[in-house]
Parts: C-alpha cells; sequence; structure tokens
C-alpha cells in the first residue's frame, strides 16, 4: 500500500473551516510521532495482516517489484529489532557504556551467586535459597553439617538470618530465629486463637485481669511445651522455626493454656455460650462475627 494512496484532503463541510495539517506532514519521511530517523525495524504481524488483506482486495494497489527490491535494499541497513531470547537469560555483560547493572545476590558465606569470571570454588558443598530474600544459602545436610543455622525445622525451607553478617536484608532478622525468641513479643496477632479475633480477644481480656504479660504468657507456653510438637523427631525451645511457623506453634500453645483457664476465671457472656458443633476445626469462626459470637470454639469437633 502505497502512502500516496491515503486521502490527502477531505471535503469541506458547510460552515465548518477545513484544518490543513502542518507543512510537511505528508512530504516528510520521518515517523509521525517521534519524529526520528528510522534506526530498526521489526515485524508487525497486525499491520502486515492489514496490508496483505488491503491487497489481495485492491490489486491494482500492490507495489512493483522494482519498488520492493528498493524497500528491501533499505531495510538491510537497518539494524533488526529482534531480541535473542538466549542471549537476554545468559549472564549480562557490560555494554558500551561500561555499565554492568546490579550484581545479583551471592551467598554470605562463600560469595556463590554473583556474577565471576572463574569457575566458583567456594566452601559450601551445596546451596539452597534463601525463602526470604532469595539469595543463596549454604545447604543444611544432616550427615555433613554438625549444626543447623539455615533450616527451619517445620517447614525445611532455609533462610540467611543467623549466617550472614548483616542479616536478612528482607526482614528485621526475625525470619529464622530459636523458638525460645517468641517470648520477645511486644503483642499477641489479634487472630491468634483459631484465626478467631473474638476468642483471641477474650485470652488478651484474660491476661490483663490477671496482670500477666505478653512475655510471661509465652514463657508460660514454652514451659508446657510439647515434645513432639514438631513430630517424632522431638522439639525443644532452642529449636530453629521461621516466622510464619513460630505463630503457627504459638497459636497451637495458646490454645492448650486457653483450654486449661478454669470456667469460674471466666466472664458469664463467655460460659455460657453453646459449643459450636465443629469445634475448634470450625471455619466459619474466622470468616462470621456473629457465629464467632454465639458460639464457643475451644473445644473438640462432635458433628462429623
Amino acid at each position: 500500500m502505497k502512502w500516496e494512496d491515503f486521502p490527502r484532503r477531505r471535503e469541506k463541510a458547510p460552515g465548518i473551516p477545513l484544518l490543513r495539517p502542518a507543512s510537511g506532514f505528508f512530504t516528510s519521511k520521518l515517523p509521525i510521532t517521534c519524529r526520528v530517523q528510522v534506526q530498526g525495524y521489526g515485524k508487525n504481524h497486525q499491520l502486515d495482516a492489514l496490508a496483505t488483506l488491503f491487497v489481495a482486495q485492491n490489486p491494482d494497489k500492490e507495489r512493483t517489484e522494482k519498488e520492493k527490491e528498493e524497500i528491501q535494499d533499505k531495510i538491510r541497513r537497518l539494524k533488526p529489532q529482534v531480541t535473542n531470547f538466549l542471549q537476554s537469560c545468559s549472564t549480562p555483560s557490560a555494554d558500551a557504556s561500561g555499565f554492568t547493572g546490579p550484581s545479583p545476590p551471592a551467598c554470605p558465606v562463600c560469595g556463590y551467586g554473583g556474577y565471576q569470571s572463574m569457575p566458583h570454588t567456594g566452601s559450601c558443598a551445596m546451596h539452597d535459597i534463601c525463602a526470604c530474600c532469595q539469595r543463596p544459602v549454604p545447604a543444611y545436610v544432616p550427615q555433613q553439617s554438625s549444626e543447623n543455622q539455615v533450616q527451619c525445622e517445620i517447614c525445611r525451607r532455609s533462610f540467611c538470618a543467623l549466617i550472614s553478617p548483616t542479616g536478612c536484608p528482607n526482614c528485621l532478622n526475625d525470619c529464622l530465629t530459636r523458638l525460645i525468641d517468641l517470648r520477645n513479643m511486644t503483642a499477641l496477632p489479634s487472630d491468634l486463637l483459631l484465626r478467631n479475633t473474638v476468642e483471641t480477644s477474650i485470652l488478651k481480656d484474660h491476661l490483663a485481669t490477671k496482670g500477666i504479660s505478653v512475655s510471661d504468657f509465652v514463657q508460660s507456653c514454652l514451659d508446657n511445651l510439647d515434645p513432639n510438637l514438631f513430630g517424632p523427631n522431638g522439639s525443644t525451645d532452642q529449636s530453629l522455626i521461621c516466622h510464619g511457623c513460630g505463630l503457627r506453634c504459638l497459636s497451637q500453645m495458646a490454645y492448650k493454656q486457653r483450654e486449661a483457664i478454669p470456667n469460674d476465671e471466666l466472664p458469664v457472656t463467655v460460659t455460657a455460650r453453646p459449643n459450636c458443633y465443629y469445634g475448634r476445626k470450625c471455619r466459619t469462626q474466622r470468616t462470621n462475627m456473629s457465629h464467632a459470637h454465639r458460639y464457643n470454639h475451644i473445644c473438640e469437633q462432635t458433628r462429623f
């Protein structure tokens, strides 16, 4: 399709002045949008399909062989704007300006993971990826490592908070801690008990009435820690846990503490509620506040 085929003017409507384009609008060979010289080319499938359809409907508008050869000669002198997928996925190198971009995160122990010209010969035999900041960390292998400093003992994910000199850059160095460090909490989560804000509020009110601080309550939970909380391998207050697993463990321990509170130490509005058929496994308690207020969920399931 030729540029000359486009209408260069439109009929003047009665009473409406004819708007003329700026000088050189139709004669300039520069792109209309950017007004700079053409530096590259790339195939546009939508425009190609429209041009093919137009030529099929208007055979007399098709370019001659000489015009096609001239266009091909111009295209050969341009740089194709085609991205090489394999090249874009490889290690980037410095461009003409000498800029190489930021270095990827590396292992805090041996430096593995950065842009290196020589093969890696670090001290770490294997690597995992930190679940918090996504950088390489030494893999914990029980048969080869004497002490676990990177792996959560519940979910088995790896973290770099304890082995990095500067800590994990994506958090407050609490992505992997000892279970005993839970006593450093200053406030209990609002949905600690069964993800039920009503039952959690009842527990908080009871602690406030008795004058029990959060750290004392957590310490009481740790004193009554179930050795099989993490499974048959056993658990202690020195066990390594990630932040998410730590909150789930505290929720289970807090449930045991709430279950052990005598009814005569709770308000009548709490003890007068009937038990929910599904007990602590009820899912409605997390989404329906009215249901959570009307029924007690510190109990076992009785309807299956």
